[in-house]
């Protein structure tokens, strides 16, 4: 699939109260869908350990002063791809504190060079460090624990989930579809996106507001189902959401990815400018439990032709329009390149 960048997400925060003040459930709810992929297909309740190989293991560093600390997998393979068959990457890296809690998360983009390596900021309050990762191919690892030398703080702020660190980069995304096409294949047999006749719950629909020039992209319809938007506060109760919404146009390309987060909302939407080459578009989202969805095909209007079609509905996690600098602005220096 082609890619051509037009869009990037923001993600939705709201506080929960969970012991600590926590500003995202997208961290929480990422980690427990890992654990039920581990399980439901890797046949392991737990993650893997260097008990059973090297090449996935995160290695934790901090940082001499102890203002951050660096997360290495120095054997993970990285090959990215559009191909189903062949992309082989690692999705995410995050790293919970002492109390399990997950105090950072981030992507990775499959075409950086080397290694995959995030540097993180040392967050306050944490005592000890463990690191995750999570592989497409071979599931969710674990490296060691390590002492940060902080003091404990109980009474502290989890943001992670905040900004875009949890937003794929434009150049990840054909590998990311293509992953996602690989699990409708290996989880639901299928070779094909599911549609409308299979459920119109898990359907994306595209209207326009052609006076702000933006289309609309919802799951599920006001006159029909909405598809739930159910997080994880404690990253252990079973989430099931909408994690990935994509657009591709008349031309083959991929003009936008957003990763939905399920804090506080009902509906899962997006709304974007449509490339100005492009004249016909078609979304397709990722449910976590039901798999890969296609909505119809729709002509984009002609300037001044009809009228609003559609607003964002109240309560609904949703991506909006940045430009091209601000993807990579915000993105790449979660990358050590």
């Amino acid at each position: 699939m082609n890619l051509r960048i037009s869009a990037t997400a923001l993600l939705s925060l709201s506080t929960v109260s969970n012991g600590l003040k926590i500003l995202s459930e997208h961290c929480s709810t990422i980690k427990a869908d890992f654990a039920r992929r581990q399980l439901a297909e890797w046949n392991s309740s737990a993650a893997f350990t260097s008990a059973d190989g090297t090449a996935n293991i995160p290695v934790l560093t901090v940082s001499d002063d102890g203002s951050s600390f660096t997360v290495d997998i120095e054997g993970a393979t990285q090959v990215p791809s559009d191909d189903p068959e062949v992309v082989h990457f690692v999705t995410h890296v995050y790293v919970e504190d002492q109390d399990g809690n997950v105090v950072d998360m981030q992507t990775f983009n499959p075409l950086s060079e080397g290694y995959p390596t995030v540097l993180m900021n040392m967050p306050a309050g944490v005592t000890e460090l463990t690191p995750y990762t999570f592989n497409n191919l071979d599931g969710l690892w674990v490296g060691e624990s390590v002492s940060t030398g902080g003091t404990d703080d109980q009474d502290r702020i989890i943001t992670c989930g905040e900004g875009e660190t949890l937003q794929f980069v434009g150049r990840a995304w054909p590998s990311v579809v293509a992953d996602l096409e690989k699990q409708q294949k290996d989880t639901f047999g299928s070779d094909v996106p599911f549609t409308e006749s299979d459920s119109a719950k898990h359907t994306p629909y595209i209207t326009f507001d052609e006076e702000a020039g933006t289309a609309i992209v919802m799951v599920g319809s006001e006159e029909g189902e909405i598809h739930p938007m159910s997080g994880s506060t404690d990253g252990v109760t079973e989430p099931h959401w909408i994690t990935e919404v994509w657009v591709v146009d008349d031309q083959g390309y991929t003009t936008t990815l957003n990763s939905l987060d399920p804090t506080g909302v009902d509906y899962a939407s997006l709304e974007f400018y449509p490339d100005s080459n492009s004249k016909q578009l078609t979304a397709y989202i990722w449910c976590n439990i039901h798999g890969l969805y296609v909505g119809p095909t729709v002509d984009i209007p002609s300037k001044g032709d009809g009228e609003d079609t559609a607003e964002i509905p109240e309560n609904s996690a949703t991506g909006v329009v940045a430009s091209l600098g601000g993807i990579f602005a915000a993105a790449l220096p979660m990358f050590v390149m």
